[in-house]
C-alpha cells in the first residue's frame, strides 16, 4: 500500500528459490485508478530469482502479487509483460 503520493516501485525478487521459474499474477492499480479507485489491472509474468517487478501504485491504493511454481504446461499460457 502507499500514501497519497502516486508512485511506481521496483520490487526485487531475491526471495524466490534459485533455479525455479514462477508464475506471478500481479494485481495493480489501473492507469486511471486515481479517478476510479476500483479499476485494477491484472497481469501475468514469468519470473525468476533476481528479477524485478515494476508496480504502479495510485494515491492511497496498493497491489497484490501471487507467486506459484511454473510448469512446462502453464508456462505456455503466460506472456511476459514487463
Amino acid at each position: 500500500m502507499t500514501n497519497w503520493t502516486p508512485r511506481t516501485i521496483t520490487v526485487p525478487l531475491n526471495f524466490l528459490k534459485s533455479g525455479q521459474t514462477y508464475a506471478a499474477q500481479i494485481y495493480e492499480d489501473a492507469a486511471d485508478a486515481a479517478e476510479h479507485p476500483t479499476h485494477v489491472t491484472i497481469r501475468r509474468q514469468r519470473v525468476h530469482l533476481g528479477d524485478t517487478l515494476k508496480i504502479h501504485l495510485a494515491p492511497g491504493r496498493g497491489c497484490a502479487i501471487r507467486f506459484t511454481p511454473d510448469t512446462a504446461h502453464s508456462a505456455e499460457s503466460l506472456h511476459s509483460t514487463g
